[in-house]
């Protein structure tokens, strides 16, 4: 999961309404006591070779209470690394974090912890090569492109990178574009096969764009 060996087990940060995904960056302000003892346990004494660095963002089953010691947590989440953090004076913490890999999670015993801790199975890619896979791959770029523009003219950003691998590509415009479809974004976090991935986001993210033509007075397709 990471450049050095990484832990067995990690912290678990649970997310009510979020899904986390890989290549995406999140930022996080830890102000309960439980999460406060996590955040110094994860960045250690600040060192980049200190602390656990590592840590699981799981989505809270919808209709759970996450307050919760015990909510139900969905069992496919996401890894995240530590990029940066900050100790306020009250001793809350705000950690940046970097999200590269789907994983299971098999909760296990806290001990003396506050806060949750899961032994994680990383989940690769099932990457299917051919004419299939890269005709979605330039559909997805041609779909990133042309967001892009629409994003420059409408004076809201750079939009998402259109290099990259269709799963890598995909990913990006999920966590862009579907932000507040936390169900949709779960389809995507869990579907392994890159093909099936890329298909799944390339149908949604056509429709914003035939959405935005239609309010745009164009054609849609």
């Amino acid at each position: 999961m990471s450049e050095r060996a990484a832990p067995a087990i990690l912290p678990i940060f649970p997310l009510p309404g979020l899904v986390a995904l890989p290549g995406s960056q999140v930022g996080f302000h830890f102000f309960e006591p439980r999460y406060r003892a996590m955040a110094r346990d994860l960045v250690g004494d600040g060192d980049a070779s200190a602390g656990v660095r590592e840590l699981v963002l799981a989505e809270v089953v919808q209709g759970e209470d996450a307050r919760r010691d015990d909510c139900a947590l969905h069992p496919i989440a996401s890894v995240a690394r530590v990029v940066a953090s900050e100790v306020q004076a009250d001793g809350t913490m705000d950690v940046l974090l970097a999200v590269h890999a789907r994983v299971r999670l098999r909760e296990v015993d806290r001990g003396a912890l506050l806060y949750r801790r899961a032994e994680v199975e990383v989940l690769e890619d099932l990457v299917r090569d051919g004419a299939a896979l890269e005709a979605t791959g330039v559909s997805l770029r041609a779909c990133a492109r042309e967001l892009v523009e629409i994003e420059r003219e409408l004076g809201g950003g750079e939009g998402v990178r259109f290099d990259g691998h269709p799963s890598v590509l995909a990913d990006r415009l999920a966590d862009r574009y579907f932000r507040r479809i936390p169900e949709l974004r779960r389809q995507v976090l869990e579907t392994l096969d890159v093909l099936a991935r890329g298909e799944l986001v390339l149908e949604h993210v056509a429709k914003i764009l035939n959405a935005i033509r239609s309010a745009q007075g164009g054609a849609a397709n």
